[in-house]
């Protein structure tokens, strides 16, 4: 049995602005409206801020692998619409919303996060996204981010074309 930890119970802060912006967060069609909904979202006290969240990992978490990728890029581009504290807080709340969903999605999240960094996201959106999640700074990431630059910069050191 999953415990469940009473301030983040379904059933506490049940106002209609919560409700307004779980519906909002989940149906955002792209990065600039989740941006717009994690920005209204930031001004609601961390209680109801980790329950709306939730709502957008239980969104992430139940989808198939490659919506829930797509989910994971939308989430993380809006990350960086946002100035670089509130995003901090939403990405803490949206680490936090996990308490009481199943255990491997909040590890599908880390590793769809990764994914989407190392396949999705330009290298100067992952060095912006290193001052938000501080789990980027980690080791892995760090080689992965120091393997790609030397690829670039290999790549940017053979000509273009040849000449005859």
């Amino acid at each position: 049995m999953t415990y469940v930890h009473p301030n983040l119970s379904e059933h506490y802060g049940d106002s209609p602005a919560v409700r307004e912006l779980s519906l909002r967060l989940n149906d955002a069609v792209d990065h600039l409206a989740l941006a717009a909904a994690l920005y209204d979202a930031a001004a609601l006290p961390p209680v109801e801020l980790r329950r709306v969240l939730r709502s957008l990992a239980r969104r992430e978490g139940a989808a198939a692998p490659g919506l829930a990728h797509e989910l994971a890029a939308q989430r993380l581009r809006a990350l960086l619409r946002l100035d670089a504290e509130t995003a901090r807080v939403m990405a803490r709340a949206y680490a936090d919303a996990f308490i009481d969903l199943p255990a491997e999605w909040a590890a599908r999240s880390r590793e769809l996060e990764f994914s989407v960094i190392k396949n999705a996201l330009h290298l100067r959106e992952f060095q912006a996204l290193t001052q938000i999640l501080p789990w980027l700074r980690g080791e892995e990431s760090a080689q992965w981010f120091l393997s790609r630059l030397e690829a670039e910069e290999d790549a940017a050191a053979e000509p273009a074309f040849a000449l005859a």
